[in-house]
């Protein structure tokens, strides 16, 4: 991507938090700052902010997903987690965004075992190429 202008911008995170990168060059995980805000589509009105990325280079993963992924609890009442998410896409990252998301859910699964599913569980997996 030398060269390249390449701009991902205007995510509403409404009440989810903001986008997560994987800089995969320094095999570390930058979190934007977010304040939360209103659900998504709840008021006619509302404010809500923006993150805008623009230092876009091959190689680099983004995670955006509703906080049910990492709140997810197994038969033990623990929860999944951030640092399990970070690991399954630590391991992964050499993979194509299908097969990180297949890792993510099958590992996610076998992590919840029989207990019920309580929150929406969404996400998407960018990774730039």
């Amino acid at each position: 991507m030398p060269g390249s202008v390449v701009h991902f911008q205007r995510l509403v995170e409404g009440k989810h938090g903001a986008p997560i990168l994987f800089d995969a060059e320094h095999a570390a995980f930058v979190e934007h700052e977010s304040e939360g805000s209103l659900p998504l589509g709840l008021f006619d009105e509302g404010s809500y902010e923006e993150h805008s990325v623009t230092d876009i280079r091959s190689g680099q993963i983004y995670i955006v997903s509703t906080d049910g992924l990492w709140e997810a609890h197994n038969e033990q009442d623990e929860q999944f987690g951030k640092e399990r998410l970070y690991e399954v896409v630590r391991r992964h990252a050499d993979r194509s965004a299908d097969e990180i998301s297949g890792r993510i859910h099958a590992e996610l699964t076998a992590f919840r075992g029989e207990s019920s599913q309580d929150d929406d569980v969404t996400f998407v997996i960018v990774k730039i190429e």
